[in-house]
Parts: C-alpha cells; sequence; structure tokens
C-alpha cells in the first residue's frame, strides 16, 4: 500500500461525508449510511478504475487499510477493472 493511496482513499471519505480527514486516518475506518457508503464506493471505483466488489454487503464500516488493498490488489477477492 502507498502513502499515495491512503490519502485517496482518506480523502474520499472525508469528501463524500464532510468529516475531519485527521480524525478518519486516525481512527482508521468510518461507519456511514447506506447512501454515503454507495457514494463513496462509487467514488473509488471510478478514481481506480476497478471493480472493488463492496457493494453486496451489509457492512457499512469502511476500514482504511482494507480499501487500499482493495484498490492496490493486495486483498483476497479484490476486484479487477
Amino acid at each position: 500500500m502507498t502513502a499515495a493511496t491512503r490519502l485517496l482513499v482518506v480523502k474520499c471519505l472525508a469528501d463524500e461525508t464532510g468529516e475531519d480527514p485527521e480524525a478518519i486516518a486516525a481512527a482508521g475506518h468510518l461507519d456511514v449510511g447506506d447512501r454515503d457508503y454507495v457514494n463513496i464506493v462509487n467514488r473509488l471505483e471510478a478514481f481506480t478504475d476497478r471493480t472493488l466488489d463492496l457493494l453486496a454487503g451489509g457492512n457499512r464500516r469502511l476500514v482504511v487499510d482494507d480499501l487500499c488493498a482493495r484498490i492496490t490488489g493486495t486483498a483476497r477477492g479484490a476486484g479487477h477493472g
């Protein structure tokens, strides 16, 4: 995982929700509602031109490191665009 990928994920989470990026980075995760979740996943997929295979699940906790691993293709089951 690169620092740039982590920054992109944190920025996307913060831009979509209005939460403080430093607080998101420190916590390492963000719990969101259904609408924010879909918007964030769609935005990350568009930024990275990858399918992250996250829309089918019911979990609405977005973990920064897990998102970074999916984007970089290091997560098991990560989609490939």
